[in-house]
């Protein structure tokens, strides 16, 4: 198997695991279009819009220097123990809980599908508000944990 070969099937199980997590928080169908659309949003900053396509096509699978685990998107946005990672999902979260009241979901699904909007979402502004929030949060704490790990 080739290294396209293996890119593409690893590229189909992130957009499988983000429709997932994208389905169950808006509680419809979402398609693969609709993902990749949404990672254009124009809440998005020029950085985290490239993030997130690169984030959708990762295949990184080198050892952690750090802690010596495989190294996926996964681990190094919402498992690695390394400092940094925790500290700004913990400050997201605080964030959020003060805003909303609801704890954040951090999960990697979420972050690969966070700018994907819920049906209906134009009919309540405070909703609205808060989505908006959601998105711009998610995608540049994760943003900047990747910048983080970069400069190690």
């Amino acid at each position: 198997m080739g290294q396209g070969t293996f890119r593409r099937q690893w590229e189909r199980w992130n957009v499988a695991l983000a429709l997932e997590a994208a389905a169950e928080r808006c509680d419809a169908e979402v398609s693969p279009e609709q993902l990749w659309l949404s990672i254009r949003r124009k809440d998005f900053s020029r950085s985290a819009k490239y993030f997130l396509w690169m984030l959708l096509h990762d295949a990184t699978t080198a050892q952690c220097q750090e802690c010596g685990e495989i190294e996926s998107m996964e681990h190094i946005l919402t498992k690695c123990a390394t400092p940094g990672q925790r500290e700004v999902w913990d400050l997201a979260s605080q964030m959020w809980r003060r805003k909303t009241g609801s704890p954040l979901q951090v999960e990697v699904g979420d972050i690969m599908s966070c700018g994907v909007q819920p049906p209906n979402m134009h009919k309540r502004a405070t909703t609205r508000g808060e989505e908006r929030m959601r998105r711009i949060l998610i995608s540049e704490s994760a943003h900047l944990i990747w910048k983080l790990r970069n400069e190690r």
